[in-house]
């Protein structure tokens, strides 16, 4: 297969799957970072950032990630092989994944793949923030050793939820009847004004597309910065 990636114009690519919903999130916060990036230079059609997003039905096993561990290995070797053909840039729009992903990476797609945590880990040393909450599944935020976002703990207090199971319900439930319905938008609400942390840090995709405003608290979802990220120049 050809080899894309050395052409003028970049390709960004986009995995999804867990949720399905979760590459088309991602592609709207990448458009809108790119015009923010551009200002009035932004000519519209012409300065849109090149895209594929493959969404695999199989990474929804992510709930269920130690019973289906070599399964979703192999979906996310496939899928970054596949992508590193076209794309200088890959996001895996999972949180949970984060970690099989960037072993998986080493060999197919480099340092094409965009990591999350490394991301997030420079954000707060940038802006200096030293505790912050961590909303996400169970094994996103159980603990430091598991967690893909194990570094952030070397760097800043973190506040995890204190249900998880309370917060596993609410995604599998946003995952069947989708975010749009209200009672996902007021649970939610109410994990966010449940931790004493100030900021809170958004690392599941299922939530992306939630616009919350809850006094006192300043809510960062992980794909924005993410989106800031991939559209700056090489």
């Amino acid at each position: 297969m050809q080899d894309l990636t050395a052409t003028k114009q970049r390709c960004l690519g986009i995995i999804a799957g867990a949720g399905p919903d979760a590459g088309l999130a991602f592609w709207r916060k990448v458009l809108a970072a790119e015009k923010r990036r551009l200002g009035e230079a932004y000519r519209g059609d012409l300065d849109a950032p090149r895209i594929r997003i493959v969404s695999e039905p199989e990474l929804g096993h992510v709930m269920r990630m130690a019973v289906h561990h070599d399964l979703l290995e192999a979906s996310l070797s496939r899928l970054l092989g596949e992508l590193a053909h076209s794309c200088d840039r890959i996001v895996l729009a999972c949180h949970a994944l984060q970690s099989m992903a960037e072993k998986a990476a080493g060999a197919m797609a480099g340092d094409r793949f965009v990591s999350l945590p490394a991301l997030v880990r420079n954000h707060l040393q940038d802006t200096r923030l030293d505790r912050v909450g961590l909303i996400g599944a169970p094994s996103v935020t159980a603990d430091r050793t598991a967690s893909p976002y194990g570094s952030l703990w070397d760097i800043a207090k973190v506040e995890t939820p204190a249900d998880p199971a309370a917060v596993l319900d609410l995604i599998l439930t946003a995952k069947r009847i989708g975010t749009a319905h209200p009672d996902i938008a007021a649970r939610l609400s109410t994990v966010v004004a449940g931790f004493s942390a100030d900021t809170i840090l958004l690392a599941c995709t299922d939530f992306s597309d939630i616009a919350l405003d809850i006094p006192g608290k300043r809510i960062i979802d992980i794909m924005d910065i993410a989106a800031d990220a991939v559209v700056q120049p090489a």
